[in-house]
């Protein structure tokens, strides 16, 4: 049964979510209202936010709300007991946020609040479900003792939940761990993490609702912290209330270690704390050059799929599909390095497959953004509904970018700003042997920069050895949102390499453009990917 006062809260709740979408009060967040009923501190911000509207419903809705004060999760303060009602008399499940349950089933549920009671009535009887499955474990707090989540378990996240420091926690290949609203899995400074799939059992972290009904945002993903230098000392990871002690990194250990993951899935991740404060797919703070991240997809984030906050970790076979801003993210002095990354924009969603800074406030602190990039293909649609850039590199970032295929991207490929000009014309930012595919002649590679920087002239340079082709049959296979072909024909992808550095973490054989060898079907993406809908 609803706690009193929480059944009056959720129908309230329900109407401000609806009073929102509908004013035309631009400052008010978007909101996720799963989210809202899940998350407490979702919940807070986003009721002190609407209750300072100047839409006089939204705010009197959300003033309404507060005075009942509703504390906790939401999502199973729902009466059970109730009539049935079919669910094409209403227009208005077709807008919450489990509106695709409507295609996966029309028998009858349970009413009393309407449309809302029956979402929320599957979504517990989902849980009941996975309560009476002898291998589901549901983990509501911290993790304090080190512990292993068994080949063939499914874990689901209840809540944000830390490994502390000095525990360990080892995840076996094949587990499922399900992450419903509000949760995500972070990694503490000082924690052990070691979760080590297969290529036939990979290790998938993804969203607690049922299938055909996840969405970008459902849960918060996976954060990794270590105490590798950043250039502001001590960090704290963003996503996460202020006043979390368990959510510093940052330190003096360049060589640190953040944990294992191989053959990894992170799924519809990046669950919004509040406004412009959000989760990452995958997020690695201040981690250090002994941590091993390969083999890692993630699909389908909310907010950025890989962000890195300083430190010196390297990372390679990367895949990350329909991220909800940037692709890849890195500023406060990242320096490590990517080989063979594949990042495939959405149509509709996503802003940048690379968005480097160093410091905004001190572009020139250090250590020194400056992250090496061997191998990578970054796809976009050319007809996308929003301008998105393969590149946007600004704040002082340096790097190194060698061996790339950039295709698609209808706003330009390339940004580079403020202080990051002057590191690109003195040779600490460089761009070379990158093969440049539009879908028809005519397209820009940059747009016109105010401060006088030319862009085109410098990727132009020979000695960069770039190449700039029109090839639509290219971006038609890599384009396929359910089972795309990234690897390129034979031809240009060959031309032109260069040489790839020397040291234990580099593949020397990766002689070619892009992320996958060309010409080829099975590569090492094959088998533990996944690119579902929903």
């Amino acid at each position: 049964m609803a706690r009193t006062g929480d059944s009056e809260a959720i129908t309230l709740l329900w109407q401000l979510k609806r009073a929102c979408d509908a004013s035309p009060d631009k400052g008010l967040p978007y909101i996720h209202f799963s989210a809202l009923l899940g998350n407490q501190n979702y919940r807070d911000s986003t009721l002190t936010a609407a209750s300072n509207s100047a839409d006089k419903t939204v705010a009197e809705l959300a003033q309404r709300i507060l005075t009942l004060a509703p504390t906790g999760s939401l999502l199973r303060q729902v009466d059970t007991g109730m009539k049935h009602v079919d669910f094409d008399q209403t227009t208005e499940f077709e807008a919450s946020v489990t509106r695709a349950k409507k295609r996966q089933s029309r028998r009858a549920l349970l009413t009393g609040f309407g449309i809302l009671a029956g979402v929320l009535v599957l979504a517990v009887l989902f849980f009941t479900r996975l309560d009476n499955g002898p291998s589901v474990d549901h983990i509501g707090g911290n993790i304090e003792v080190s512990t292993t989540w068994k080949a063939g378990k499914r874990i689901v996240l209840e809540q944000v939940v830390f490994i502390e420091p000095g525990v360990k926690l080892t995840i076996e290949p094949g587990v499922t761990v399900l992450g419903q609203p509000g949760s995500a899995l972070l990694v503490a400074n000082g924690a052990e993490f070691h979760a080590r799939g297969r290529p036939d059992a990979p290790i998938v972290f993804t969203s607690a609702q049922p299938i055909g009904s996840r969405q970008a945002g459902d849960w918060g993903g996976v954060v990794l912290m270590g105490d590798a230098p950043t250039n502001v000392g001590l960090g704290r990871i963003e996503g996460v209330p202020a006043d979390e002690p368990l959510a510093a990194y940052g330190g003096k250990n360049g060589e640190g270690s953040c944990g294992v993951m191989e053959y990894v899935r992170i799924e519809f991740a990046g669950f919004e704390i509040s406004a412009n404060n959000e989760l990452n797919g995958l997020t690695l703070a201040g981690c250090g050059a002994g941590t091993i991240v390969r083999h890692v997809q993630v699909h389908s984030p909310l907010d950025d799929g890989i962000e890195m906050f300083g430190g010196s970790a390297n990372l390679r076979n990367l895949v990350i599909t329909r991220p909800g801003d940037d692709a890849f993210d890195w500023d406060l002095g990242w320096t490590g390095n990517v080989q063979s990354l594949v990042v495939q924009m959405g149509r509709d969603v996503g802003d940048n497959g690379f968005e480097g800074d160093n410091n905004g406030p001190d572009p020139d602190a250090e250590p020194r953004s400056a992250p090496t990039f061997v191998n990578v293909t970054l796809i976009a649609d050319p007809n996308a509904s929003r301008a998105q850039r393969a590149m946007t590199l600004r704040e002082g970032t340096a790097g190194t970018f060698r061996n790339l295929i950039i295709a698609g991207f209808k706003d330009e490929a390339i940004s580079i700003q403020d202080r990051s000009q002057g590191l690109a014309e003195s040779g600490e930012l460089t761009l070379s042997h990158t093969l440049f595919i539009s879908d028809r002649s005519g397209r820009r590679i940059d747009r016109e920069d105010p401060a006088g920087f030319d862009i085109a002239t410098w990727l132009q340079q020979t000695e960069r050895e770039n190449q700039f082709v029109v090839d639509p049959a290219y971006l038609s296979g890599a384009l396929d949102p359910i089972a795309p072909r990234f690897a390129p024909d034979v031809g240009p992808a060959l031309a032109a390499v260069a040489s790839i550095p020397r040291g234990e973490f580099w593949n020397g054989g990766a002689r070619h453009r892009g992320a996958l060898r060309p010409g080829t079907a099975e590569n090492w993406l094959s088998g533990w990917t996944a690119f579902p809908p929903n």
